[in-house]
Protein backbone atom coordinates (compact mmCIF):
# COMPACT_ATOMS: atom_id res chain seq x y z
CA UNK A 1 0.00 0.00 0.00
CA UNK A 2 3.31 2.25 0.91
CA UNK A 3 4.82 1.75 -2.37
CA UNK A 4 1.76 2.29 -4.30
CA UNK A 5 0.80 5.84 -2.82
CA UNK A 6 5.17 6.53 -3.38
CA UNK A 7 4.40 5.81 -6.97
CA UNK A 8 1.24 7.89 -7.46
CA UNK A 9 3.11 10.64 -5.40
CA UNK A 10 6.13 10.42 -7.89
CA UNK A 11 3.91 10.14 -11.21
CA UNK A 12 2.33 13.60 -9.83
CA UNK A 13 5.98 14.80 -8.80
CA UNK A 14 6.53 14.42 -12.77
CA UNK A 15 3.48 15.71 -14.31
CA UNK A 16 4.18 18.77 -12.21
CA UNK A 17 7.53 18.67 -13.81
CA UNK A 18 6.77 18.61 -17.07
CA UNK A 19 3.54 19.83 -18.21
CA UNK A 20 4.94 23.26 -17.85
CA UNK A 21 7.87 22.91 -20.08
CA UNK A 22 5.42 20.82 -22.93
CA UNK A 23 2.93 24.19 -22.48
CA UNK A 24 5.33 26.33 -23.53
CA UNK A 25 6.88 24.55 -26.51
CA UNK A 26 2.99 24.03 -27.27
CA UNK A 27 2.89 27.56 -27.27
CA UNK A 28 6.30 28.21 -28.92
CA UNK A 29 4.62 26.49 -31.70
CA UNK A 30 1.37 28.07 -31.61
CA UNK A 31 3.48 31.55 -31.82
CA UNK A 32 5.45 30.20 -34.86
CA UNK A 33 2.61 28.71 -36.69
CA UNK A 34 0.46 32.13 -36.04
CA UNK A 35 2.88 34.19 -37.20
CA UNK A 36 3.25 32.57 -40.13
CA UNK A 37 -0.16 32.58 -40.82
CA UNK A 38 -0.42 36.19 -40.38
CA UNK A 39 2.42 36.54 -42.82
CA UNK A 40 1.33 34.14 -45.51
CA UNK A 41 -2.46 34.74 -46.06
CA UNK A 42 -4.26 37.66 -48.32
CA UNK A 43 -5.88 40.38 -46.79
CA UNK A 44 -7.94 43.65 -47.82
CA UNK A 45 -8.34 47.04 -46.88
CA UNK A 46 -10.51 49.84 -48.01
CA UNK A 47 -8.86 53.35 -49.13
CA UNK A 48 -9.74 56.78 -49.95
CA UNK A 49 -7.27 58.92 -52.04
CA UNK A 50 -6.97 62.73 -53.04
CA UNK A 51 -5.33 63.62 -56.04
CA UNK A 52 -5.37 63.34 -59.63
CA UNK A 53 -7.54 61.21 -60.19
CA UNK A 54 -9.15 61.03 -56.64
CA UNK A 55 -11.62 58.74 -55.40
CA UNK A 56 -11.63 54.94 -53.85
CA UNK A 57 -9.58 51.74 -53.54
CA UNK A 58 -9.58 48.84 -52.42
CA UNK A 59 -6.07 46.99 -51.54
CA UNK A 60 -5.32 42.96 -51.37
CA UNK A 61 -1.97 42.87 -49.58
CA UNK A 62 0.22 40.16 -47.97
CA UNK A 63 2.30 41.03 -44.66
CA UNK A 64 5.80 40.94 -43.87
CA UNK A 65 5.58 41.61 -40.07
CA UNK A 66 2.60 42.36 -37.60
CA UNK A 67 3.25 43.30 -34.30
CA UNK A 68 -0.12 42.60 -32.18
CA UNK A 69 0.38 44.22 -29.22
CA UNK A 70 0.79 48.15 -31.01
CA UNK A 71 -0.98 47.01 -33.74
CA UNK A 72 1.41 47.85 -36.12
CA UNK A 73 2.11 46.00 -39.70
CA UNK A 74 4.48 46.39 -42.62
CA UNK A 75 2.95 44.92 -45.77
CA UNK A 76 5.32 42.77 -48.48
CA UNK A 77 3.21 43.50 -51.80
CA UNK A 78 -0.62 44.56 -52.22
CA UNK A 79 -2.44 44.70 -55.30
CA UNK A 80 -4.73 47.97 -55.48
CA UNK A 81 -8.16 47.84 -58.13
CA UNK A 82 -9.23 51.77 -57.62
CA UNK A 83 -12.02 53.77 -59.07
CA UNK A 84 -11.91 57.67 -59.44
CA UNK A 85 -12.40 60.92 -60.97
CA UNK A 86 -10.00 62.90 -63.21
CA UNK A 87 -9.81 66.41 -62.97
CA UNK A 88 -11.59 67.56 -60.09
CA UNK A 89 -8.61 68.59 -57.77
CA UNK A 90 -5.40 69.06 -59.67
CA UNK A 91 -6.90 70.16 -62.96
CA UNK A 92 -4.04 73.04 -63.33
CA UNK A 93 -1.51 70.25 -62.56
CA UNK A 94 -3.04 68.13 -65.44
CA UNK A 95 -3.84 71.12 -67.70
CA UNK A 96 0.14 72.76 -67.47
CA UNK A 97 1.88 69.32 -69.00
CA UNK A 98 -1.36 68.78 -71.73
CA UNK A 99 -2.79 71.65 -72.93
CA UNK A 100 -4.71 69.44 -75.12
CA UNK A 101 -6.42 68.30 -72.14
CA UNK A 102 -10.10 69.28 -71.53
CA UNK A 103 -11.37 67.38 -68.71
CA UNK A 104 -11.36 63.91 -67.04
CA UNK A 105 -13.56 61.84 -66.36
CA UNK A 106 -14.39 58.28 -64.52
CA UNK A 107 -10.73 56.16 -64.69
CA UNK A 108 -10.79 52.69 -63.23
CA UNK A 109 -7.41 51.15 -61.95
CA UNK A 110 -5.22 48.59 -60.80
CA UNK A 111 -1.50 48.52 -59.91
CA UNK A 112 0.50 46.48 -58.24
CA UNK A 113 2.74 47.17 -55.16
CA UNK A 114 6.04 46.25 -53.58
CA UNK A 115 6.86 47.58 -50.04
CA UNK A 116 10.54 47.92 -48.95
CA UNK A 117 10.89 46.23 -45.34
CA UNK A 118 12.59 49.88 -43.45
CA UNK A 119 11.29 52.20 -41.84
CA UNK A 120 8.50 54.63 -43.37
CA UNK A 121 7.15 51.64 -45.33
CA UNK A 122 8.43 53.10 -48.91
CA UNK A 123 6.81 51.59 -52.44
CA UNK A 124 7.08 51.69 -55.70
CA UNK A 125 3.99 50.37 -57.57
CA UNK A 126 3.49 49.97 -61.72
CA UNK A 127 0.03 49.13 -63.19
CA UNK A 128 -3.05 50.60 -65.81
CA UNK A 129 -5.50 53.13 -64.92
CA UNK A 130 -8.20 53.25 -68.23
CA UNK A 131 -11.51 55.62 -68.56
CA UNK A 132 -13.06 58.58 -69.89
CA UNK A 133 -10.91 61.79 -70.69
CA UNK A 134 -11.55 65.06 -72.93
CA UNK A 135 -8.67 65.17 -75.49
CA UNK A 136 -8.28 67.60 -78.32
CA UNK A 137 -12.09 68.75 -77.70
CA UNK A 138 -13.17 65.32 -78.19
CA UNK A 139 -14.43 62.52 -75.57
CA UNK A 140 -12.86 59.04 -75.83
CA UNK A 141 -11.59 56.19 -73.64
CA UNK A 142 -7.96 56.12 -73.06
CA UNK A 143 -5.51 53.93 -71.04
CA UNK A 144 -2.69 54.50 -69.07
CA UNK A 145 0.39 53.16 -67.61
CA UNK A 146 1.09 54.26 -64.29
CA UNK A 147 3.87 54.44 -61.97
CA UNK A 148 3.72 55.13 -58.07
CA UNK A 149 6.31 55.95 -55.45
CA UNK A 150 5.19 56.56 -51.93
CA UNK A 151 4.99 55.84 -47.95
CA UNK A 152 2.88 54.59 -45.44
CA UNK A 153 2.39 54.95 -42.10
CA UNK A 154 0.20 53.75 -39.30
CA UNK A 155 -2.22 56.18 -37.85
CA UNK A 156 -3.77 54.34 -35.22
CA UNK A 157 -4.84 50.49 -33.98
CA UNK A 158 -7.95 49.11 -32.32
CA UNK A 159 -8.92 45.42 -31.31
CA UNK A 160 -12.02 44.53 -32.36
CA UNK A 161 -12.12 40.90 -30.89
CA UNK A 162 -9.52 38.23 -29.64
CA UNK A 163 -8.96 37.38 -33.38
CA UNK A 164 -9.66 40.63 -35.53
CA UNK A 165 -7.64 44.09 -35.26
CA UNK A 166 -8.13 47.26 -36.97
CA UNK A 167 -5.55 49.33 -38.42
CA UNK A 168 -5.66 52.50 -40.64
CA UNK A 169 -2.52 54.30 -41.93
CA UNK A 170 -1.89 57.21 -44.23
CA UNK A 171 -0.09 57.57 -47.45
CA UNK A 172 2.04 59.90 -49.24
CA UNK A 173 2.91 59.20 -53.31
CA UNK A 174 3.64 60.49 -56.39
CA UNK A 175 1.95 59.20 -59.50
CA UNK A 176 3.05 59.45 -62.72
CA UNK A 177 0.51 58.88 -66.05
CA UNK A 178 1.49 58.39 -69.20
CA UNK A 179 -1.21 57.85 -72.12
CA UNK A 180 -0.73 54.27 -73.98
CA UNK A 181 -2.40 56.31 -77.09
CA UNK A 182 -1.99 59.96 -76.98
CA UNK A 183 0.79 62.27 -75.99
CA UNK A 184 -0.70 63.09 -72.53
CA UNK A 185 1.15 62.52 -69.75
CA UNK A 186 1.08 64.03 -66.07
CA UNK A 187 3.04 63.52 -62.35
CA UNK A 188 0.78 64.69 -59.58
CA UNK A 189 1.07 64.34 -55.66
CA UNK A 190 -1.60 62.57 -53.83
CA UNK A 191 -2.64 62.05 -50.28
CA UNK A 192 -4.72 59.24 -49.17
CA UNK A 193 -6.01 57.18 -45.89
CA UNK A 194 -6.52 53.15 -45.72
CA UNK A 195 -8.02 50.97 -43.38
CA UNK A 196 -6.58 47.65 -43.66
CA UNK A 197 -8.61 44.44 -41.54
CA UNK A 198 -6.81 41.80 -39.97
Amino acid sequence: MKNRWLKIIALLFILIICLPGYSQQRKKTNWIQDKKTHEARWRFGLGLHVGEPSGVHLQLYRLCRICKQSIAIRKRISIDASVSKEGYILPALVEKSNNNWQGGGTRIGLDFKYYFPISLNPYLGIGIESGSRNLNLADGFYSDVIGRIGIEQKLFGVRISSKSLLHSGCFVECKYNKCLTNNFTYLTPSIGLRIHFL
